[in-house]
């Protein structure tokens, strides 16, 4: 079984440095097995719902204001699920999910 992980990314600038951060996520990357998906939580979405992205490619959010322009040269291709974000909306119990269409932002982004 694959572990839950907290990861704070703190400034993403962190990861086009060579730093400890950096090489330990690059580690745990090689060390675990492959997951079928990847949940990130967010508190970045400013709304009155909580949402899932429930997209098979989402998109990429370059939302760096004030960080290197090296940051928006990364390019990270993403692959969603959207039969798995359906999941996840339908079997929410504690409160009402919903199928959104944000994307993944640098914080999230980076650490992936």
């Amino acid at each position: 079984m694959i572990p839950a992980l907290f990861v704070d990314l703190g400034s993403p600038i962190k990861i086009v440095m060579k730093n400890s951060y950096a090489e330990s996520l690059v580690k745990v990357g090689e060390e675990l097995p492959k997951p079928k998906a990847v949940m990130v939580v967010s508190a970045h979405w400013l709304t009155s719902e909580k949402y899932f992205t429930c997209k098979d490619e989402p998109k990429i959010i370059y939302d760096l204001y004030g960080f290197s322009d090296e940051l928006c040269k990364i390019d990270y291709p993403s692959y969603g699920s959207l039969g798995d974000g359906e999941i996840v909306t339908k079997t929410a119990k504690i409160t009402l999910v919903r199928c959104g269409d944000w994307g993944l932002y640098h914080a999230e982004w980076a650490v992936l």
